[in-house]
């Protein structure tokens, strides 16, 4: 079978498909741990929300950095987030 030549504009669709997927996974997860339920009453820091949702802080500032790119959140400094 005779290779076929990738297209760029193909992969760089496929790029974006794959990124949204891991984008729907960011937005579940914070659905999950009521994210936006904890920001209600004002901006946190990462290590609060990490403590009041029993998650790893790594972990969830990687999510929230993503949501946070997309609009989702808003990053403040010093690792604090808000709605």
């Amino acid at each position: 079978m005779k290779k076929q030549p990738v297209k760029p504009e193909f992969t760089f669709k496929m790029f974006e498909v794959l990124s949204r997927m891991w984008l729907v996974g960011c937005v579940k997860t914070a659905a999950e741990l009521n994210i936006a339920d904890q920001l209600a009453y004002g901006p946190k820091t990462i290590s609060a929300l990490a403590e009041e949702t029993h998650s790893n802080e790594k972990e969830l500032y990687r999510i929230m950095r993503a949501l946070s790119s997309e609009g989702i959140f808003e990053e403040l400094e010093n690792k604090t987030f808000a709605l």
